[in-house]
């Protein structure tokens, strides 16, 4: 569903273009118009049964509360939808010195219309039943890493930026330039990866209630204990700034 979601949300925003990837932002009423026409035609495409109007009034219902969060934000002038993360951008990872990264954006909202001294917001949409975005989660677990990626990527283009994790049904959460340093501390022990060439597992246990079937003798999961100490054993104790704790 989380691609279909995505599709018609980017044809409902897009707008006039005025510099490189970036249009003008179009006002609500002509996207909700686009959406309402997008979902439309998504459903036309597919069998006159019952599943596909379940799967249709599933998409529908998150494309319009995700559009209507979007219009609840800061009003940007500029944006752009399904954008790939500036050429020449990149994130610091430790050891590992500053990294280009790759990779693409659900929207990104600009007062500007480019990167360079603009103030930037980076939206991402999520359908899923993951956790909400939290800087103290990020720290702790590395949950939703790849959105202090994104906003590491877009800071080193020379911009003022905030990135949001938008989900339907729930408050946007967002995390911003002064909470990135202690939420993505991980990204100094992925760096300490890449200059080692040593890499670590460390996954939770598997219990009866969380697979559905036995694992075969060859795959059997290793007890997370295990797993911590042989990782404490090959790279020491995390890099200041990492924890471990729980968030709500």
């Amino acid at each position: 569903m989380g691609t279909w979601v995505h599709r018609v949300l980017a044809a409902a925003m897009r707008g006039t273009p005025v510099s490189g990837e970036f249009f003008q932002f179009p006002g609500r009423a002509t996207s909700e118009a686009r959406l309402a026409s997008e979902l439309g035609g998504l459903r036309a495409r597919r069998p006159d049964d019952r599943y596909w109007d379940s799967f249709h009034g599933d998409v529908a219902r998150a494309a319009r509360e995700l559009l209507s969060r979007v219009y609840e934000l800061p009003s940007p002038g500029f944006a752009a939808v399904e954008v790939d993360v500036p050429d020449g951008a990149t994130i610091p990872a430790g050891d590992a010195g500053n990294v280009r990264v790759h990779g693409r954006m659900d929207l990104v909202l600009s007062d500007s219309g480019q990167w360079r001294s603009s103030n930037i917001e980076i939206v991402d949409f999520k359908t899923g039943s993951g956790p909400l975005l939290s800087a103290r989660r990020m720290n702790s677990t590395g949950a939703s890493l790849q959105l202090g990626v994104y906003l590491h990527a877009v800071l080193s283009m020379g911009a003022k930026a905030g990135v949001w994790m938008l989900k339907p049904e729930e408050q946007p959460r967002r995390i911003g330039e002064e909470a990135l340093e202690r939420a993505s501390a991980k990204l100094g022990l992925l760096g300490s990866h890449l200059v080692s060439g040593l890499y670590g597992a460390r996954t939770p246990d598997r219990g009866e209630f969380v697979r559905g079937f036995e694992w075969p003798l060859a795959c059997a999961p290793i007890a997370a204990s295990i797993l911590e100490a042989k990782f404490e054993a090959t790279f020491g104790t995390m890099p200041p700034g990492v924890t471990e704790d729980a968030d709500d």
